[in-house]
Parts: structure tokens; sequence; C-alpha cells
């Protein structure tokens, strides 16, 4: 629960940090617009300008609970405070159908219209990273070595301020809307978690949205691609058994630095012989054995990470990987496993929910730099993926500012000016899939 102190020392992080306008939107969209070749028509009362201004006039609000949720970030499976402050939230917002405890800590809050319709779902992420912030913010961790260095802060924040707008506009909306907030995704899988836990059932969501703030591109753009948006990831561990001895005799031994020399050749050639057309990284990035000049060691280990933007690369390229170890160490008279972890597809967005995302931003802004199809997958990975394999969706990119420090990072801070724009996106296109 937030104390007293917390809300004072909210108050005054806010009253210290200048606020800069919002980017300006576009005149108000058509009432009647194009989805997937059939016009679908919003009501008056759900136009882009009422909602607009809805987000706009309480932006403020929203803008010191994301600096409250930056200045307290928690790890993956260990967001419980966090998960409290955002169930407050809900609840003073009128949300009684509030599921906590889903996944550990994540939540599920879903608004009920009373009237027929589809289910969208909409999700932020809520778990923080184990890094040191360097901002010197006012609003800065608080928590020594972990910090909001991915934006999650500025998910939950902004999804929080969508659940307002849509509990404000309930009496003319129809359906239901499900808000996410999940915990993990940095490093527990935590939407595999959620599913397993039946967020995309009871009742069936029709489809699925999310964002994530992305540097490098202006404030408040929003990007996205059909097909797949983000690289698919797993990492990796090799084991290989050899046989340890004397380095003077090398006759008696299977020394496994040699086997993983041989498997590193050949990883990589199979990065050279893939389609060029694909995106792709294979990389080793830890070797361990031995430790001493004339001992060879019997056990090595390997890590890396296998990055590609298509799933069934991804499968190849697995599948030929265990192929190499098997038949490298048997050639060498020893034995190689492989071993996944993180296991997580390209995130791959459906092409209807991709074209309404980038209809309803250009509602806000026609300019190509602002709103934009992207050519190419990007490498990172998301546990968002996983929603996508169920359910047609769209995860789409919030620009952070051109100069804006990378993601990981301990200078990274999400930028408020972008959190409308992301609040926008988001309720009007559960809006026009609710009125498809």
């Amino acid at each position: 629960m937030m104390s007293v102190l917390s809300m004072v020392i909210v108050g005054l992080f806010y009253a210290v940090t200048a606020i800069a306008p919002v980017p300006a939107f576009a005149a108000d969209a058509s009432l009647a617009t194009v989805s997937g070749g059939a016009v679908s028509h919003v009501p008056e009362a759900l136009a882009s300008k009422k909602i607009q201004d809805y987000l706009l006039a309480h932006h403020a609000e929203f803008v010191q609970y994301r600096q409250y949720l930056h200045a307290h970030p928690e790890l993956s499976y260990a967001e419980h405070a966090t998960s409290q402050f955002i169930v407050e939230k809900l609840k003073s917002f009128g949300y009684t159908d509030i599921r906590t405890g889903v996944a550990g800590t994540g939540i599920v809050a879903t608004l009920h219209t009373g009237r027929p319709g589809k289910v969208v779902a909409l999700r932020a992420d809520m778990d923080a990273l184990p890094v040191q912030e360097s901002t010197r913010l006012p609003y800065q961790s608080v928590n020594q070595g972990c910090m909001h260095a991915c934006g999650h802060d500025g998910h939950m924040a902004t999804l929080l301020l969508t659940a307002q707008a849509a509990q404000a506009f309930k009496n003319d909306l129809r359906g239901r809307i499900k808000f996410i907030f999940q915990p993990a995704e940095e490093a527990g899988k935590g939407a595999e978690s959620m599913i397993r836990a039946g967020v995309l059932t009871r009742p069936r969501v029709d489809a699925i949205f999310g964002l994530h703030a992305w540097p490098s591109e202006k404030v408040a753009s929003v990007s996205a691609r059909a097909g797949a948006q983000m690289a698919g990831s797993v990492d990796f561990e090799v084991t290989i058994q050899g046989k340890g001895g004397h380095v003077g005799m090398p006759q008696n031994t299977v020394n496994p630095i040699f086997v993983a020399a041989r498997l590193l050749t050949a990883f990589e050639h199979l990065v050279q012989q893939k389609d060029p057309t694909e995106l792709m990284v294979l990389n080793v990035a830890s070797i361990q054995s031995g430790s001493s000049y004339n001992v060879i060691e019997d056990h090595l280990q390997m890590r890396g990470t296998l990055r590609v933007t298509s799933s069934s690369l991804q499968k190849a390229t697995l599948a030929k990987m265990r192929a190499i170890i098997k038949h490298t160490c048997a050639a060498f008279g020893c034995k190689g496993v492989l071993r996944e972890h993180m296991y997580y597809p390209p995130t791959v967005n459906t092409p209807k929910e991709t074209a309404l995302v980038l209809d309803v931003a250009r509602e806000l802004s026609s300019d190509s730099s602002m709103t934009f199809s992207r050519e190419k997958p990007v490498l990172p990975a998301e546990d968002f993926s996983l929603y996508l394999e169920k359910v047609p969706g769209c995860f789409f990119f919030l620009g952070q500012g051109e100069l804006a420090p990378a993601l990981h990072t301990g200078g990274f801070n999400f930028n408020d000016r972008s959190m409308v724009t992301g609040a926008y996106v988001l309720l009007r296109s559960a809006i026009r899939v609710l009125y498809d």
C-alpha cells in the first residue's frame, strides 16, 4: 500500500520534474472507420477527440504514478508491492472484477460493459532489471542494483491510464476488455505462466494488444509491422563430457575444449548457410572448462543465444545444432547434450490487427516519421510472442526520443510525453475491435 509519506514524496518528485507538453494530436477521425474491408461504426460518444481530451486531462496524475513505480522497481516474480499498488489504483477507478495472484504476482482486471460483444485484452509487463540506475533523477530507484531499465514502469502507467479511461467511457462500450498486468517478462517466462492461468480464456480473448517503449525514434511515434516484429530467442547450454587426464598423455584423454572448438566452427557455418533474407544471430558467450595449465578437464559447459525472426528457422537451427553436437561428440568419443532455456518464439503480429493499430495511430498523426510500418524485425525478444501464438493481435513500439539512452542501461527513463499516445492507441484499438 502506498503510504502517506510515499504520496508526499511522489508529489515532490512531480513538482520538481518538468512535464513537457505531449505531442499535438490531429483533427478528429471519422466515426465510420474501415477495418479489414468492413465499415466499423463507433458511437459518437467514443469519438477520437473525446478520448484524446480525456487522456490529456488526466495525464499529469499518471505521470506521478509512473514516477512512483520507477522509484520502486521489483524483479521478476517479486513484484509484490507493484502488484498491490496497481490493484489499489484499479479499485479506485471502479473495477470490481480483479483477479490477483495470477501466476504469482500477476493481475487481470476485466471491464464488463453489460452488453454482448467481443473480448479484447491489453497487456503491460511489471518487472524490473538487476541494473544499477545512473540517471540521478529525483525519482530514481530507491532499490540498489534494481531499476526499470526497459520501460515497464511506463508500460504499467500507460495501461492504468487506459483502464481508467475505459471505465469512464464504459456506458458507451460493448463487450469486455481485459487488462493484463504480467510479471516476469525479463527472466521468468511470465506470459507462459499467465496463459496457463487462463488469462486468454474464461472468457476467450478475440484480440490482444501491447506496446514497448522504443528509444532512437521520435517521442510518441508508433511503429509496427505485420509478421515478425521481434526475434525469437533461445538461451542454450551445451554440456560436453570428455575424458580428463595429464596434458603430457593426451592419448589417454578426450579434451572437451577441442570438441567445443569444432562445434563453434560448425555453429558459425549454420549462420553462413541460412537464407540471406532471414535475420539470425547465433552467439556463444561463455565457455567454462578447467583451471590448470597441465590438467585436461573432463567436463565443459558452453552457453549462448540463438535469435531468429522465423519460427521455422528457429526450430530447424536447433535441430541442426543437436545433430552437429551428437555426431561431432561421437567422432571424438565423448558425449554432448544441448539444453534450451528461456525459449521464446518470434513476436509475430497478425496483419488485420497491425493495420488497425497503424490506422488508429494515424488518427493522431499522419506524419510518416510518427506513424509507420517497420521494414524489418528487430533482434530483441519478447514473451508477448506467446500470446500472439494463441490469439490475433499486435505488439507495437512507442518512440522514446531519438537521443534516448538504450534499453537495459542505467541511463534509460521512460518518456512521459509518450504516455497519452500509448494509451490512446491501446484504447482506440480495443474500441475498434469491439465495434468491428
